[in-house]
């Protein structure tokens, strides 16, 4: 479905390069074009508490335009608002308590509660998205909750890597026993 939804990630990345190019902008003097990137990043901001909170939830999620509502999907992208500072704090406080009680594994955080076989969805965990989410945690204080999951992440890193030798792409978040988990095409 990816063409019937906007991303809450892509959205909030694109707040985050409309923020830097107005800074840019300001630096070099061009104060009009700063204002411009300025203003297309509230404008940004305004849409993701409008369209991409959830509160029923108590989340973040994409945004399924031609049905004009939030996803149901609870997913680790739910995050990237707070690393990029667009949560409010009581929002943050209830996005911790839905990763605590559906995303946090033993391994770290689960891409989705979606079990599908593909790379995106459960039991795979991704870097990024974990340094995101332990960044955003922090951020708002949530560091109790931001320690546990780089130290669960860590453990089934160096695991991995003490029986493999690799470092992978992806990891079976889920269960201890398995370095990887499923998707489209082998592990990398």
């Amino acid at each position: 479905r990816t063409t019937a939804l906007l991303p809450v990630d892509l959205n909030s990345l694109m707040f985050q390069l409309e923020m830097t190019l107005a800074r840019a902008h300001a630096v070099t003097g061009k104060a009009e074009k700063a204002a411009e990137f300025r203003d297309r990043a509230g404008r940004r901001k305004a849409a993701l508490q409008r369209h991409f909170w959830n509160d029923e939830s108590g989340l973040f999620t994409d945004y399924l335009w031609r049905e004009e509502r939030t996803n149901d999907t609870i997913t680790a992208a739910a995050l990237t608002p707070l690393y990029f500072g667009i949560a409010t704090p009581a929002q943050a406080r209830r996005v911790a308590a839905v990763v605590r009680a559906r995303l946090l594994q033993p391994g770290g955080l689960v891409t989705s509660t979606v079990t599908s076989g593909e790379q995106w969805d459960a039991p795979n965990g991704w870097a990024p998205l974990q340094w995101m989410a332990i960044q955003g945690l922090n951020a708002y204080g949530e560091t109790d909750l931001a320690a546990t999951i780089a130290q669960r992440w860590m453990a089934k890193v160096i695991t991995a890597y003490d029986k493999t030798g690799k470092l992978m792409e992806k990891y079976n978040v889920v269960d201890a026993t398995l370095v990887t988990g499923g998707g489209e095409y082998p592990t990398q």
